[in-house]
Protein backbone atom coordinates (compact mmCIF):
# COMPACT_ATOMS: atom_id res chain seq x y z
CA UNK A 1 0.00 0.00 0.00
CA UNK A 2 1.31 3.60 -0.73
CA UNK A 3 2.24 6.11 1.50
CA UNK A 4 -0.73 9.06 1.47
CA UNK A 5 0.57 12.20 -0.15
CA UNK A 6 0.08 15.43 2.54
CA UNK A 7 -2.86 16.76 0.62
CA UNK A 8 -4.13 13.02 1.48
CA UNK A 9 -3.46 13.41 5.13
CA UNK A 10 -5.31 16.59 5.03
CA UNK A 11 -8.67 14.95 4.12
CA UNK A 12 -8.33 11.70 5.56
CA UNK A 13 -8.08 13.63 9.37
CA UNK A 14 -10.53 15.87 8.12
CA UNK A 15 -13.32 13.28 7.60
CA UNK A 16 -11.88 11.74 10.87
CA UNK A 17 -12.79 14.82 12.41
CA UNK A 18 -16.30 15.28 11.09
CA UNK A 19 -16.64 11.25 12.08
CA UNK A 20 -16.27 12.79 15.94
CA UNK A 21 -18.45 15.64 15.59
CA UNK A 22 -15.30 18.24 15.76
CA UNK A 23 -16.19 21.01 12.86
CA UNK A 24 -13.57 23.04 13.38
CA UNK A 25 -10.41 23.91 12.74
CA UNK A 26 -7.44 26.03 14.48
CA UNK A 27 -4.26 26.90 13.29
CA UNK A 28 -2.72 25.16 15.84
CA UNK A 29 -4.10 22.20 15.19
CA UNK A 30 -2.53 21.91 11.61
CA UNK A 31 1.05 22.49 13.51
CA UNK A 32 0.69 20.21 16.06
CA UNK A 33 -2.29 17.30 16.01
CA UNK A 34 -2.34 16.77 12.07
CA UNK A 35 1.66 16.54 12.27
CA UNK A 36 1.33 13.75 14.96
CA UNK A 37 -1.62 12.39 12.90
CA UNK A 38 0.33 11.76 10.45
CA UNK A 39 3.32 10.29 11.98
CA UNK A 40 0.63 8.44 14.08
CA UNK A 41 -1.29 6.55 11.08
CA UNK A 42 0.75 6.52 8.24
CA UNK A 43 4.36 6.99 9.20
CA UNK A 44 4.48 10.21 7.77
CA UNK A 45 6.58 13.21 8.50
CA UNK A 46 5.97 16.74 7.27
CA UNK A 47 6.72 20.02 9.05
CA UNK A 48 3.54 22.17 9.80
CA UNK A 49 4.54 24.71 6.83
CA UNK A 50 3.99 21.58 4.37
CA UNK A 51 0.61 20.84 6.10
CA UNK A 52 -0.30 24.76 5.88
CA UNK A 53 0.70 25.11 2.44
CA UNK A 54 -1.25 22.13 1.90
CA UNK A 55 -4.47 23.17 3.47
CA UNK A 56 -4.43 26.36 2.27
CA UNK A 57 -4.54 24.82 -1.41
CA UNK A 58 -7.69 22.07 -0.43
CA UNK A 59 -9.17 25.37 0.33
CA UNK A 60 -8.54 27.31 -2.77
CA UNK A 61 -8.97 24.71 -5.03
CA UNK A 62 -12.19 23.00 -3.17
CA UNK A 63 -10.53 19.64 -2.99
CA UNK A 64 -12.36 19.41 0.43
CA UNK A 65 -15.57 17.77 -1.66
CA UNK A 66 -13.40 14.79 -1.77
CA UNK A 67 -14.55 14.24 1.89
CA UNK A 68 -18.08 15.02 1.68
CA UNK A 69 -17.14 18.78 3.00
CA UNK A 70 -19.74 21.14 1.39
CA UNK A 71 -17.83 24.25 2.44
CA UNK A 72 -14.79 25.87 4.50
CA UNK A 73 -15.33 29.21 6.15
CA UNK A 74 -12.83 31.51 8.08
CA UNK A 75 -14.42 32.18 11.55
CA UNK A 76 -14.29 35.90 12.87
CA UNK A 77 -13.64 34.99 16.46
CA UNK A 78 -11.61 38.46 17.15
CA UNK A 79 -8.55 36.23 17.79
CA UNK A 80 -4.71 36.11 16.45
CA UNK A 81 -5.42 32.54 15.07
CA UNK A 82 -6.87 31.86 12.31
CA UNK A 83 -10.34 29.16 12.87
CA UNK A 84 -11.99 27.56 10.11
CA UNK A 85 -15.60 25.87 10.57
CA UNK A 86 -16.34 22.52 8.48
CA UNK A 87 -19.39 22.37 6.88
CA UNK A 88 -21.27 19.35 5.62
CA UNK A 89 -24.37 18.45 4.61
CA UNK A 90 -25.39 16.21 7.40
CA UNK A 91 -25.05 18.78 10.48
CA UNK A 92 -23.42 16.61 12.79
Amino acid sequence: MRTPTCEEIILLWLKDRIESGELTVASHELETELVRYGKLYYDKIHNPSTYSRAWRKIRQEEKYVKVDIDQIKEVNNNQTETTWKIITEKKK
